[in-house]
């Protein structure tokens, strides 16, 4: 969340991809708490079901042009076997 308030407070736009919409919720909130003006969108976007990467991709595109910048997140170290529901 770091990186995200830094970028917020030198007015990029900040997309935050959650798989958990309240979770990213709480920290738009609290980047936007620091930053009054910044403009953060919280999107769905849950990397083990490639239907639901290719519905945030047709959702980005939709409203956006281009992406300058990509920070991935995700703050697993060891995660168990799975495979995608595709």
């Amino acid at each position: 969340m770091e990186a995200a308030s830094v970028l917020a407070s030198k007015n990029a736009t900040v997309i935050i991809a959650v798989r958990n919409i309240e979770k990213g919720n709480a920290a738009e909130n609290k980047i936007k708490a620091m930053h009054k003006n910044s403009d953060i969108q919280v999107m769905a976007l849950d990397l083990a079901n490639l239907e639901a990467v290719k519905s945030f991709a047709d959702k980005f595109k939709e409203k956006y042009t281009k992406l300058d910048l990509l920070i991935n997140n995700a703050g697993v170290m060891i995660p168990p076997y799975s495979k995608t529901k595709d």
